[in-house]
């Protein structure tokens, strides 16, 4: 193991651009995005990369060099029209999902799930009660199709959903699914005042500490998540040279175990930039990963 504990430097990319350039990085955690399903089909899941049987020799290959490769489910584009059909079907959701993890030999799956209306206020249904059901379902799922192997159910959530005005959102979902979460992929990003050196610090520090009668999230499991470039969000772009010194060590130093940095998008580091910048910051090395 490298780095404080267990960091990790996880990276997404769209379908799953460069995942044969992985080996050579300090990535702990890659993630190809995204399953995605229609409103008009919404039990037809498909893969935006394409087939993902197709991917398993590279996936191998990824994992070979002691990394995790993960697909995620969901993203931007989907919303109410895409999730709220797949209320009460949450197990055949999970079982869906997990045919994937197994055609692809992925070591699981993100839930990238950004209903904010569903899951903040209730509307158009109760986002809150879908996702963590999906996740307990999916947790199941693992366990029956895996049996005695370790697969990862991480999340994607964007800042708000922390927050009171956002009525404590995820904190309801972590109270709701236990430990079958691994950990979650923060996005401090297209949020303006979730953004930036100062906000981060701010945040992580009241989520971890149980600000407001909430309780506390364990750093282990808390990833800050940043755009790799200005051009890969709307907003809350920081430039690369302030990410160890204003992000990195200032969050370390106040929680040993937090969780590491997150990237989106690969694609948008073609000479490994951004990833051996931040690798080094949380003393990662290539070609190995986060301790189990």
């Amino acid at each position: 193991m490298t780095g404080t504990s267990a960091q990790r430097l996880v990276l997404y990319t769209q379908n799953a651009d460069r995942l044969s350039d992985v080996v050579s990085t300090p990535i702990t955690d890659f993630i190809v995005t995204f399953i995605i399903n229609t409103s008009e089909d919404p039990m037809t899941f498909t893969f935006s990369g394409g087939d993902v049987s197709a991917l398993k020799s590279e996936v191998e290959a990824v994992q070979a060099a002691g990394k995790r490769v993960l697909i995620s489910f969901g993203g931007g584009t989907m919303g109410s029209p895409n999730y709220q059909p797949l209320v009460g079907h949450e197990t055949a959701v999970a079982d869906a999902l997990t045919r994937f993890v197994a055609e692809g030999g992925f070591d699981g799956i993100d839930l990238d799930y950004e209903d904010t209306g569903a899951l903040a206020y209730g509307d158009p249904y109760d986002g809150v009660a879908f996702i963590s059901d999906l996740t307990n379902a999916l947790a199941a799922a693992f366990q029956s199709t895996f049996p005695g192997q370790k697969k990862y159910i991480t999340h994607a959530p964007q800042g708000p959903y922390f927050v009171q005005g956002w009525n404590f959102a995820y904190q309801q979902v972590l109270a709701n699914t236990g430990d079958a979460i691994d950990y979650l992929n923060i996005q401090f990003y297209n949020n303006p005042g979730f953004e930036g050196p100062s906000d981060i610090l701010s945040c992580y520090t009241d989520w971890a500490d149980g600000a407001n009668g909430q309780t506390p999230i364990d750093p282990s499991r808390m990833v800050i998540g940043l755009p790799v470039t200005a051009g890969d969000a709307g907003s809350g772009y920081v430039p690369l040279d302030q990410i160890p010194p204003q992000i990195i060590a200032p969050v370390s130093k106040a929680f040993p175990t937090f969780a590491g940095m997150m990237g989106w998008q690969f694609l948008s580091d073609p000479q490994d930039t951004w990833v051996d910048t931040i690798g080094a910051a949380l003393h990662l090395q290539s070609a190995t990963r986060a301790a189990e």
